[in-house]
């Protein structure tokens, strides 16, 4: 800490990054880093440490800062940026965290963190899309029906065994085949993974799903395992699954590349603007094509019933043209 303390009293200028969390433990907790940029131009993110905090308002988390600054002997006026999530905590406009740095060092500029904004962005669209909503409340069931239960787990891993298709249609062995990983319950912008191992095991949980139900006694879990199988019988819920993986991987690719400590503003922004057009690309005639047949391929090794239009409402009489001619 002292040898860190030297090099930033060393930089004419610093940025300040806080977040708070709650640990395992279910205590309050706040990360500080400070983010500089060496003589050479390299970048450089050092960790400061770990700070118990018994309340996240904004008052305490500026004082927990102010302090770390007094420890170190580093005066605030170094500061040229602050680096916070979107909360009301961090950003108020009149007594949040970045609003109280400001009133002291005019410079200290606030940025929304940008892997923050991206989640933000991923939550509104997923929510917004009912299809897409559905499929990944249905994922989150399935991973807790198997992880839950290391009985229903352990059958799982032995219909595993015999092997699986992968994203292709492709027979592989169990080497190949990955666990079935959680959904990050906060982060959006990680749960590619997730999908996909449903997606590599999806003729497994399928058979697994018919294994556990005869050896299910609770009536509540029997509904769950009978409404999950159902569920992963329909199109809409493979089709979802599949799309949302793909959507989500060119957000994760994203978000492990913002995270990067070398990466600038400018250089985030242009990462952020390179995804959308990516992503825009996506929704043309030419790469549907090729994710329908892609789909197509994999839907004729698995037990999913055949697509369908939706059923179309008939007009009522007081507004169908013949009946009100007549």
């Amino acid at each position: 800490m002292r040898n860190m303390s030297v090099i930033l009293q060393d930089s004419p200028f610093l940025t300040l990054m806080m977040d708070e969390t709650t640990d395992v433990s279910n205590k309050e907790q706040v990360v500080i880093v400070m983010r500089r940029v060496s003589e050479s131009f390299e970048v450089h993110e050092d960790f400061l440490g770990l700070y118990h905090v018994s309340s996240i308002d904004a008052s305490t988390l500026t004082s927990v800062a102010k302090d770390v600054f007094a420890r170190i002997n580093l005066p605030i006026s170094k500061l040229r940026g602050q680096c916070y999530d979107g909360a009301s905590t961090m950003k108020g406009v009149r007594s949040g965290v970045a609003s109280q740095i400001l009133a002291e060092e005019l410079r200290a500029v606030y940025t929304h963190c940008y892997g923050h904004s991206l989640n933000l962005a991923v939550n509104d669209v997923f929510k917004n899309i009912k299809v897409m909503k559905g499929a990944l409340d249905v994922t989150h069931e399935i991973i807790k029906l198997i992880k839950y239960s290391p009985k229903r787990e352990a059958i799982f891993r032995e219909i595993q065994c015999c092997g699986g298709l992968d994203y292709d249609g492709a027979h592989v062995s169990l080497e190949k085949h990955s666990e079935i990983r959680p959904l990050c319950p906060t982060r959006w912008t990680v749960r590619a993974d997730s999908l996909a191992s449903i997606i590599e095991n999806y003729s497994s949980l399928q058979s697994t799903w018919d294994e556990v139900l005869d050896i299910t006694r609770d009536s509540e879990t029997k509904a769950r395992i009978i409404g999950v199988a159902a569920q992963m019988k329909t199109f809409e819920f493979a089709f979802a699954v599949h799309l949302a993986e793909m959507l989500l991987r060119h957000t994760d690719n994203l978000s492990k590349t913002l995270q990067k400590d070398t990466i600038s503003a400018a250089e985030g922004q242009i990462s952020g603007s390179m995804m959308l057009a990516t992503l825009q690309s996506v929704g043309n005639d030419e790469s549907f094509q090729l994710f329908w047949d892609k789909l197509s391929v994999y839907l004729t090794s698995i037990d999913v019933a055949e697509p369908q239009l939706p059923q179309q409402r008939k007009i009522p009489r007081r507004f169908d043209d013949e009946h009100l001619c007549s």
